[in-house]
């Protein structure tokens, strides 16, 4: 290090490998509270934009109790209703002995999600519109028919 006129050193000498005293650095506390500073901004700031605590369509909070928001639900119900209009269709004139599989179903409705169609084919039993028979099995799976429009 190259002494000053005081006798400290001015700057270091990177050759000795040598660093400033330590009065010279920032301390770890320094950097502790610029940090604090920096988190509470950014948390200040992420308060401010978002919209805050929201009631749901389910009736439930959200947001401020600090629990997750449930997922919003992004098929509405035209869509499910439009599928069951479709898969009523499908169906009319359909008789038990021809019943078709949901994945049948899925093949002639191309781009419906399954959800959506098990959706709709819900609505659809609940009505009596369509009729379920088979175990929901591998062997025996759900196979779907509607007595509607159908002259035996």
């Amino acid at each position: 290090m190259r002494p000053t006129a005081l006798g400290g050193p001015l700057i270091p000498n990177v050759s000795e490998g040598r660093f400033p005293p330590r009065a010279a650095r920032p301390t770890r506390e320094a950097d502790m509270d610029k940090t604090s500073a920096l988190m509470a901004g950014v948390t200040a700031a992420m308060l401010l934009a978002s919209p805050g605590p929201s009631i749901s369509q389910t009736g439930q909070s959200s947001g401020a109790d600090g629990k997750a928001a449930p997922a919003p639900d992004r098929t509405g119900a035209s869509d499910v209703e439009e599928v069951g209009d479709r898969i009523s269709l499908l169906l009319a004139r359909t008789p038990s002995d021809s019943a078709k599989t949901l994945d049948e179903l899925l093949a002639r409705l191309p781009g419906t999600p399954r959800d959506i169609a098990e959706q709709a084919i819900d609505g659809l039993m609940a009505e009596d519109v369509i009729h379920r028979i088979g175990d929901g099995t591998p062997a025996s799976p759900y196979r779907y028919w509607s007595q509607r429009g159908y002259q035996s």
